[in-house]
């Protein structure tokens, strides 16, 4: 995992993962894993500051809970009705964010990369060489 790419989604990941019901910390580290084939594979000194500090601004309610298997109360978190319009706000954010950089680096939406047309303004379209794209910006 690289953790460059983790900073500023954390709480996305952690807010989603309490989107359809209460977990606790160890749960949702694996739900996280389990969800992204291994990718983020969160460690407690990142996972609990942030359940915290989510908790602290209202997104999140935790509270000690006995597990069915026994043993010591765990702090189970619930995303509180806050938390569940701030996941849907990072959401909206996250996928704008994500149609912006597959507008520059391609993929399934090639359409709108600059191309340069002797004699003609700059235009539209997947065709548009490397080096145009640099040239445009003055690069």
């Amino acid at each position: 995992m690289d953790a460059q790419q983790l900073k500023g989604h954390l709480d996305l990941l952690l807010l989603a993962s309490l989107e359809h019901g209460p977990r606790y910390g160890g749960q949702i580290i694996a739900d996280v894993q389990a969800a992204t084939d291994g990718y983020f594979s969160l460690r407690e000194g990142t996972l609990y500051p942030a359940l915290h500090r989510l908790e602290k601004q209202g997104f999140l309610r935790g509270e000690f809970q006995v597990l069915p298997r026994g043993g010591s109360p765990v702090k189970v978190y619930t995303l509180t009705p806050a938390g569940q319009r701030e996941l849907r706000a990072q959401r909206e954010r996250y996928e704008q964010f994500a149609r912006a950089v597959r507008g520059v680096i391609g993929g399934c939406h090639e359409r709108h990369r600059p191309v340069f047309a002797p004699g003609h303004a700059w235009a539209v379209g997947p065709e548009a060489p490397r080096s145009a794209v640099g040239t445009a910006r003055g690069h």
